[in-house]
């Protein structure tokens, strides 16, 4: 029997976590019963170099925008994407947001093949016409038990399903910790403490400057180093400069490096001393699986289903939403007491390994394609 192939549909130009998660799902089914195909924005280059670079196959759609008005146009934009569906033998849709599924579920409808959307966070508003728009998707995955409780659609335990991340501990090679810090030019023995994610009004990047300034004063050294994208996305571009110039204007600039996007996230993490995640909503942020699976402690904000992950005190520290005091805190308390710190880490890492492996992801996710899809070989 042949393979039954995934469509997996991106909907931004820019890589971050959507599409970083959607990669490691798609090959962790990867075999004899299951392959994928990409299909990412036009002039997506970034999505589209990152699924290349994996050896998945990527089309290139645009992306149909749902109207009533312009009912014409919106289904037969939907028309051509199930074109390319049909010609790239999609058996499954999966969108890898909300944002995906509610322009290109029809699509799917009419490439005869079922629908399903990931939700990878808090939904909690949705307006009645856009729901009429995500009648198409049979099953809704989402990221944790508070992106599902939250989310703003009534819906059937038949058409929802909680599917957490999956990822194994990481091991980069002996030299990433040195050669990163050597690159970034960290003066020796200097914490370092990184934060992976695109610079965007979502994270909450004020709260951490706030943060961070009483964080120099205990550890005059401190180096923040921020992973993530910065340039080629307007909203990214515009929201760097305003925290540009908060960071100038708390005389923190030699304290924070910003790296951009980057591909090596895994050895960038390797030369982090702590991991922080100041967030205004999340569903379960893969950049602190990552940072738990290396055995880096975290402290993160306790919102959306971060603690679904991190037990406060044990496998990291949770503090609240906008606390910049608190976050100090939790921050200086690592970098005062390095047994602390490796005692968090550890127990993060062990807890990533036992609950939120690749291989238990790839199993339920590998049962809801062939819910969905039929009955596959083993």
């Amino acid at each position: 029997m042949a393979p039954r192939r995934i469509a997996h549909i991106l909907p931004w130009p820019s890589v971050g976590g959507v599409e970083v998660a959607t990669l490691r799902m798609a090959q962790a089914v990867e075999g004899a019963t299951l392959t994928s195909v990409a299909f990412t924005p036009r002039g997506g280059e970034a999505v589209r170099t990152l699924f290349e670079r994996a050896g998945l196959p990527v089309i290139e759609y645009d992306a149909p925008e749902p109207s009533y008005r312009h009912a014409r146009s919106y289904v037969g934009a939907s028309r051509t994407l199930a074109g390319q569906l049909r010609a790239a033998g999609a058996d499954l849709v999966h969108c890898a947001d909300i944002l995906a599924a509610f322009r290109c579920g029809l699509a799917g409808v009419l490439a005869g093949v079922p629908v399903i959307s990931h939700v990878r966070g808090r939904v909690p508003r949705i307006s009645v016409r856009d729901r009429s728009f995500l009648w198409p998707v049979r099953r809704f995955v989402f990221v944790s038990a508070e992106a599902r409780a939250s989310f703003a659609m009534r819906l059937r335990d038949a058409r929802a399903t909680v599917l957490y991340d999956g990822i194994d501990p990481a091991t980069p090679e002996p030299d990433a910790r040195a050669a990163i810090r050597a690159e970034l030019h960290v003066a020796a023995g200097a914490p370092v403490i990184g934060m992976v994610a695109r610079v965007a009004p979502a994270k909450d990047y004020p709260t951490l400057i706030k943060a961070a300034a009483t964080v120099v004063r205990a550890h005059p050294t401190a180096l923040f180093v921020v992973v993530g994208q910065r340039s080629g996305v307007p909203e990214y571009v515009e929201h760097f400069a305003l925290v540009s110039a908060l960071i100038a204007e708390a005389g923190l600039t030699s304290h924070f490096v910003f790296t951009d996007h980057r591909e090596d996230v895994d050895r960038l993490i390797a030369a982090m001393d702590v991991c922080v995640l100041p967030t205004f909503a999340e569903g379960v942020p893969l950049a602190i699986l990552e940072a738990m699976a290396q055995g880096k402690p975290v402290v993160a904000t306790n919102v959306g289903g971060i603690p679904e992950i991190i037990d406060n005190g044990t496998t990291g520290l949770l503090v609240p939403l906008g606390d910049a005091p608190a976050l100090a805190r939790a921050l200086v308390a690592l970098l005062d007491d390095p047994e602390l710190a490796l005692r968090i880490g550890a127990a993060g890492r062990s807890h990533v390994g036992n609950h939120f492996g690749r291989a238990t992801m790839a199993s339920a996710l590998r049962h809801l394609y062939e819910e969905l899809c039929g009955a596959l070989d083993a």
